[in-house]
């Protein structure tokens, strides 16, 4: 018995569930902000990870996993500078966002850029082109 999705599928309902309430209650606030969109994303990632163990196609979920953690890192970062007030030229702060994009775009063009797409009995397993 793999109960990996419900475990994914049950954090991803808290977690869009806690993100909402932190949005809603501390809207105009910049740490909580930033802290909901993590939070959704991390949501995300928590049903792609659900959908990799239930769906008949784990390749595509696995592979809007990898689209939707690359991003982290470039939202913390953005978060952290917009926190510290720098740097003032927006152009930098879109910097931070390329390199995501540009794995996101070779995942999506790769056709084998998942090599492995499987469910275990507690985690997930994927392994990638990188």
């Amino acid at each position: 018995m793999c109960f990996t999705p419900f475990v994914s599928l049950l954090t991803a309902i808290i977690e869009f569930t806690v993100a909402t309430i932190i949005l809603i209650k501390y809207k105009d606030y910049l740490v909580p902000a930033f802290s909901a969109i993590l939070i959704y994303f991390l949501g995300i990632y928590q049903i792609t990870e659900f959908m990799l163990c239930t769906t008949t196609n784990p390749f595509l979920w696995a592979k809007l996993g990898f689209i939707t953690y690359t991003f982290l890192p470039a939202i913390w970062m953005h978060f952290a500078l917009r926190f510290l007030k720098r740097p003032k030229n927006k152009f930098y702060i879109k910097l931070i966002y390329f390199p995501p994009i540009i794995f996101s775009i070779i995942a999506l063009l790769t056709n084998n850029f998942i090599i492995v797409a499987s469910c275990e009995k507690v985690f997930v397993i994927i392994k990638t082109i990188f």
